[in-house]
């Protein structure tokens, strides 16, 4: 939800886009950029009547101009705005129209990116059978087109997601040829590196005796390989300046020591991770940060000290909608003033976290109802998308 000074600003500069738009009278490409930003500025008002009102009007003007990007433009940018406010169904629907004409058209450069965008879709559903599908769509344009770097892009994600289904071997396999690119560009010191001996490291920690079998990694050797891969990512990390990611490290070593009985080093490296991870830069870190912090203490029966980092944690995902952070913070606060022996306050506390479970529960059945009805849209679809994409490989070959 927006607060009412965001509303204000950003109303301010909608009005500010409509008068530029009003007074230009030519139906050109000027003309859709200007309709683009101001269907992404009611967007973020959530004022969808509106959104769709003047995307319909890009839309139409797009449509009759020479420079088809501008067409699948206008379809991308609508994708993203609904994917991020979740109305994942109509998102769908402008990435699926984006990837249409992009396959009709045989620029499968820009079929690759909403394969892309679809795959990100899926897996926020979650629909990682989906998602894995669109991904290796992508995977095989980028191949003809011999794009090294988002192959690896690509290869990345599937390995997190892999992570996900806990399919150790693949995610392994996955995130190790990503890393393989990687290292071959800007001397192996950048975002991707440092991400994909984080993501290792993650792979490793979780797997199963069986499963590091699977890796060739002894059971004696996971925790030496889960610190050694994190360390790595540290410093590329730190020499890159990737300052959020440096956090997000920061957080996976505290959490490594802690889970291996080194209560201090665990502390340090949650304070270490707090100077790199802001409010301002990433909502969702620094707050899970603070929760960490907040169960760090509480275990050590710290419990003002906990008290203050569940309040942070509960102030942050107020304000950015991190409804699962949010429901756990109020958990921990009941359990914490019962200990106590404030009974009164651990039952508001209980009270709260119950009315966060039930609004997250209710979103949950919505993400279900809406994850059957893509399954169903995507059933009914896919097969017209094969054969587009046949047509498409007949046109490259012909080339």
């Amino acid at each position: 939800m927006l607060c009412i000074t965001n509303m204000y600003a950003q109303q301010t500069k909608i009005d500010s886009l409509l008068a530029i738009n009003n007074a230009y009278s030519y139906a050109d490409s000027t003309k859709v950029v200007m309709l683009i930003n101001i269907f992404k500025q009611y967007c973020r008002l959530e004022n969808f009547d509106k959104v769709k009102e003047y995307s319909d009007k890009a839309i139409a003007i797009a449509q009759k101009l020479p420079n088809s990007f501008l067409l699948k433009k206008c379809y991308e940018r609508l994708g993203l705005c609904y994917h991020g406010v979740a109305r994942y169904i109509d998102a769908e629907s402008a990435y699926k129209k984006g990837l249409e004409i992009s396959l009709q058209r045989a620029d499968i450069n820009y079929a690759a990116t909403f394969y892309v965008d679809l795959s990100a879709l899926y897996l926020t559903i979650p629909d990682y059978t989906k998602s894995l599908e669109s991904s290796q769509n992508a995977i095989n344009i980028y191949i003809q087109l011999n794009d090294k770097e988002n192959i690896s892009n690509c290869y990345m994600n599937m390995g997190l997601t892999y992570i996900d289904l806990n399919e150790t071997f693949k995610a392994y396999t996955y995130i190790n040829k990503a890393l393989t690119f990687f290292l071959t560009t800007d001397n192996g010191i950048h975002y991707g590196v440092a991400s994909a001996y984080q993501g290792l490291a993650k792979t490793i920690q979780l797997a199963t005796p069986t499963q590091l079998q699977g890796i060739n990694i002894g059971l004696n050797q996971q925790d030496a390989s889960t610190i050694a891969y994190l360390n790595k990512a540290l410093y590329v990390a730190k020499t890159a300046k990737e300052n959020n990611l440096i956090g997000e490290i920061y957080v996976d070593i505290a959490n490594f020591y802690e889970r291996t009985g080194n209560s201090k080093e665990a502390l340090v490296n949650y304070n270490n991770s707090l100077k790199y991870c802001k409010p301002s830069s990433d909502r969702v870190q620094y707050a899970t940060i603070n929760y960490n912090l907040g169960n760090y203490y509480l275990n050590r029966n710290q419990l003002d000290s906990s008290i203050y980092y569940y309040g942070k944690t509960i102030e942050v995902s107020t304000t950015s909608g991190l409804l699962l952070l949010k429901q756990n913070a109020f958990q921990k606060l009941s359990i914490l003033y019962e200990q106590k022996a404030q009974f009164d306050s651990a039952y508001i506390y209980f009270q709260r976290y119950t009315a966060v479970k039930e609004n997250i529960f209710n979103k949950q059945k919505e993400q279900e109802i809406t994850r059957k009805q893509l399954q169903i849209d995507f059933s009914i679809k896919e097969n017209d998308y094969k054969f587009a994409q046949q047509l498409t490989s007949a046109k490259l070959n012909e080339q």
